[in-house]
């Protein structure tokens, strides 16, 4: 299932950098955003960029459209939703 917003960049919380086992880099970057609906919500999301992708810029006060995925993963038996960014535009 695949989900769109928009709103305004709250935040950039710290990336997290790895390599894959096929050795490629990749570097998650996570943000936090407040949408513009009517009654605005607060949303932290994230989206990976690896070797070859261009990287994000993104800074706080930005204004984006961001498409997304739902998931929810299971962690010592506690279940957490991950919003998943495939997309992001930034508005002009």
């Amino acid at each position: 299932m695949n989900f769109e917003t928009e709103g305004k960049i709250l935040l950039e919380l710290p990336s997290k950098e790895g390599t894959t086992k096929e050795g490629k880099k990749w570097v998650k970057k996570e943000y936090v955003m407040e949408t513009t609906e009517q009654h605005p919500s607060k949303i932290r999301f994230f989206i990976f960029e690896s070797e070859g992708k261009e990287s994000l810029k993104l800074s706080a006060g930005d204004e984006v459209k961001v498409s997304f995925n739902i998931d929810c993963r299971e962690y010592n038996g506690n279940w957490f939703n991950d919003i998943k960014a495939w997309k992001i535009e930034v508005k002009q």
